[in-house]
Parts: C-alpha cells; structure tokens; sequence
C-alpha cells in the first residue's frame, strides 16, 4: 500500500513538472528592451516600416509640383514665341491707319494684317541684301508676288497714284527684268542682279503715304 502511494506521488510530481511552462527570456531582459524602444522614441527615430508612406508620398508630392513647373514653363516659352511671332511684321504698326481713309487704292495699300506697304518696306530689304549675294528661289518667288501687287493697284487708281506706285514698284521690276534676262540658276532657281537704286522707292512711298492721310486719303 504504502509503494502504491509512493508510485502515485511519484508520478503526480512528475505531471505537474512535465506542465509546468519556462519563459526562455532571461530575468531583466524584457526591461532591457522596453528601455531601448522608448529611447528610439525619444530620439525621433521611427520604428522599421514607419515612415517609408510618408517618405513616397512626399516623393510624389514633389514630382507632381516639378510636372506643374515644366507645363509653366512650356507655356511660358510658347506664349513667348507666339508674341514674337505676331512683332515680326516690319514696320507695320508705323503705318497709318487704313481705316481713316475713303479713297480704295489708298486703303488696299494700307489695309491687313500684312500690308501692302509694309511688304514694300521687306522686300526693299530683301532686294538690298540679294544685290550682295542672291535671291534664293523662295525669296524671288515673294519679290515677283509683290511686284504684281503693286502693278495691279496702279490700274485701279489715279494717274497721280499710278506714277507713285510704278516708283515704289521700280527695285522690284528691277530685279524681275534681271531675272528673266539670265539672271536666274536653271538648277537652283537662284536669281543674282546688280545692286538696285532704292532712293527713288522710298521717296515715292512717303509722299503717297502723305497722300493717303490727308484730308481721308481722297483722290
């Protein structure tokens, strides 16, 4: 009897000892780590993970404000061409206004947003700077177009109007007739010339522009 008690002590001890559960963390060390965390803490550093949202968002925040400043500067650049575009047009804005004017050569000569007259101002230009070198085919193509203008407005006008015109007109009749007399490349279409006289032309376009402003331009 007194075995059979000892047996089952023996084994009720060794049940409770095969139950019982070790925490393998040794004494002292969860306070250890506690203490480290709250030291993080304190020194602003951010716990693994914590941050790296914020740091994206910030990223794409800031490349969203870099989009917007290359669009502004893109619209800047082609509002920039845009009004240097609409400023190249010589001398136009020094002419006189068109539409004060009654008599009709006067306002064909005067009237558009490329005048006439204006081109006249260009294509003396062009004529002086082709006398030094030559006229590319493209460039005699605008003097040829603007020497026909000028003829067609001498027919519809006055004979006053009609002798100032053919003046205006003479530095491109000039380099027309130079063209059609050998003057042009059969390969390139490039049209060489002598130097033109311009005096007369520029003479002659003030005082028809005098004569367009006064008293309504009337012939």
């Amino acid at each position: 009897m007194k075995k059979t008690a000892a047996l089952a002590l023996c084994v009720l001890t060794l049940s409770v000892a095969g139950c019982t559960t070790t925490d393998e963390t040794p004494p002292g060390e969860e306070s250890a780590l506690a203490e480290e965390e709250s030291s993080d803490e304190d020194e602003g550093i951010p716990a693994e993970g914590e941050g790296e949202g914020e740091g994206d968002q910030a990223e794409a925040t800031g490349g969203s404000e870099g989009g917007g400043g290359s669009q502004g500067e893109k619209e800047s650049q082609d509002s920039s061409s845009q009004t240097s575009g609409s400023g190249g047009q010589s001398g136009s804005g020094d002419l006189p206004d068109a539409s004060s004017m009654d008599d009709e050569v006067c306002v064909a000569f005067f009237e558009g947003m490329a005048p006439v007259a204006a081109q006249v101002l260009d294509g003396r230009e062009l004529v002086a700077q082709g006398a030094e070198d030559h006229l590319t085919e493209v460039e005699f193509m605008e003097v040829d177009v603007l020497a026909e203008q000028l003829d067609e407005l001498g027919t519809e006008g006055s004979s006053e109007q009609a002798a100032l015109l053919a003046s205006i007109n003479m530095p491109f009749s000039e380099v027309k007739r130079a063209a059609e007399e050998g003057g042009t490349d059969a390969e390139s279409g490039e049209v060489t010339y002598e130097p033109v006289e311009m005096t007369d032309s520029e003479e002659a376009q003030k005082e028809f522009t005098s004569s367009c402003t006064s008293s309504g331009g009337s012939g």
